[in-house]
């Protein structure tokens, strides 16, 4: 058999690559969190889950490498394609799972960033719908063929699957729901970005940051053009691409939330450097940017608004130290952090349960 007809190196590569950035990203978010502003929150335990959903994937994806997948079914063995058709449907769930707990992150990163009702409604239901269509399409994979076994098996007679038909539809109506989640999380941070008190040049380095989720959408736009190859009968070959897609999108939903979490590692590293984060820091000789004021070696940022109103600020790319109120100001100190580190902080007037996101 020919390279060419052999595409189980290409998927082998691209899934351990993309599994390695993954984890990196994962690790790196965690030591920011632990050993930087020494704060956890529950988009971080989400995407810990989906970390680890995204390790099985990869495992049973390099698993089904060994056996077949990325080559014809003519050149395999009855048992290995058995087992090659095994792993793929362990790899459709283990898929519905990390996207669940990856999109649940990224949603709950973002509420941490407004207090605003329209922009945490829309957040709510950007994160409902995508947890509905994901879910759906775990149970349809799960039970595509009963008994389930059958999916791997394919004894004549012993049982029976849903039509190709049934399942290219089902991949295209998730597909478009999961794009138009995955841009509504990207849309959204511009919204937010445009209300925060910093200066432009900051916003406009903080927006393509927050808009990492549209990435993981390329992989699914560019997976939606090999969906017919299900109608292919040699289907260990046929849905190579199917699968390299969607090892690439899980990767970058991952990759992409935990990103935005890394600014104050970001800055720590170009601090080292003898450089400074534009807008958020002061020069190297320690003086603070401008327009915000140094107090015993503290730097501090103020926000004007009504006693009874939110500020909407940045914790999610770090943690406060110190909140005081001065009449109607809310002071954030950030002294390890800078003063674009500061969390939405609301008046006791408020509830607590937006203050636990």
């Amino acid at each position: 058999m020919s390279d060419t007809d052999n595409r189980g190196a290409e998927v082998q590569a691209v899934a351990s690559t993309i599994f390695a950035i993954a984890l990196t990203s994962v690790v790196l978010r965690f030591y920011v969190r632990f050993r930087v502003i020494k704060a956890l929150g529950i988009d971080d335990w989400f995407m810990l889950l989906a970390m680890i959903s995204f390790t099985l994937h990869t495992s049973t994806c390099l698993a089904g490498v060994t056996h077949g997948t990325g080559r014809h079914s003519l050149s395999l063995s009855l048992a290995d394609m058995s087992a090659a058709m095994m792993f793929w449907w362990y790899c459709y769930l283990s898929y519905c799972t990390t996207m669940i707990f990856s999109k649940s992150s990224i949603a709950c990163f973002l509420l941490r960033l407004t207090p605003l009702k329209p922009q945490r409604i829309t957040i709510y239901l950007a994160l409902g719908v995508s947890i509905f269509i994901s879910t759906a399409f775990f149970f349809i994979a799960l039970f595509q063929c009963w008994p389930v076994s059958f999916f791997w098996t394919r004894i004549p007679g012993a049982g029976s699957c849903i039509s190709v038909d049934a399942i290219i539809i089902i991949t295209y109506t998730y597909s478009v729901f999961a794009i138009i989640t995955d841009f509504a999380f990207t849309i959204l941070p511009i919204w937010l970005v445009k209300d925060l008190q910093v200066d432009r040049r900051t916003k406009f380095a903080l927006i393509p940051i927050l808009c990492m989720a549209a990435v993981a959408s390329c992989a699914v736009i560019v997976r939606l053009g090999y969906v017919e190859n299900f109608r292919n009968p040699d289907f260990l070959w046929s849905t190579t691409d199917i699968a390299i897609w969607s090892q690439i999108e899980q990767g970058l939903a991952i990759t992409a939330g935990s990103l935005p979490t890394l600014k104050p590692l970001f800055r720590k590293v170009l601090s080292k450097l003898g450089h400074t984060s534009a807008g958020s820091r002061g020069d190297v000789s320690g003086r603070p940017a401008a327009g915000f004021s140094n107090s015993h070696k503290e730097q501090s940022a103020k926000s004007k608004v009504p006693s009874h109103g939110p500020q909407i600020t940045l914790h999610s790319l770090a943690s406060i130290s110190t909140l005081s109120r001065m009449g109607d100001e809310y002071s954030c100190s950030t002294e390890k952090l800078g003063p674009l580190e500061c969390d939405r902080q609301l008046p006791s007037s408020h509830s607590k349960s937006d203050d636990m996101v």
